[in-house]
């Protein structure tokens, strides 16, 4: 029993504990941004990334303004190879950006809330 608990300690202090579609994340890669696209402002953001992974996904993005808040929204079903970016952009942007990911399968992960992207990413 000892054995167990140490094991369970030790995996614990070692993951890193995203319940917030942590490792799906990795399966998107960007492949472009570009500043003044939308919004007849030059300030505007956009981002394009792919999903380089072998299952359906949803992505979450944040995209930072200049008054440090969050641009945020949710795109679902990004199928393997599909390159999404059409929809990520805000219309002011400091270049910053973020991103979750989870199966499109109906899984429980979560994505975090805007108001915990806002408060945790100042």
């Amino acid at each position: 029993m000892k054995n167990i608990l140490v094991a369970v300690i030790l995996f614990v202090s070692l993951y890193p504990l995203n319940l917030f579609a942590g490792e799906y994340s990795d399966c998107f890669k960007t492949t472009d941004t570009k500043w003044g696209t939308h919004c007849g402002n030059e300030k505007s953001f956009q981002i394009w990334m792919k999903n380089t992974c072998d299952e359906t996904l949803d992505i979450k993005y944040a995209i930072q303004r200049p008054d440090g808040k969050w641009s945020q929204g949710v795109i679902f079903y990004v199928d393997p190879g599909e390159i999404i970016g059409g929809g990520a952009w805000s219309c002011l942007g400091t270049g910053r950006y973020k991103w979750w990911a989870r199966p499109s399968n109906g899984s429980n992960i979560k994505f975090p809330s805007n108001a915990a992207v806002n408060e945790r990413f100042k």
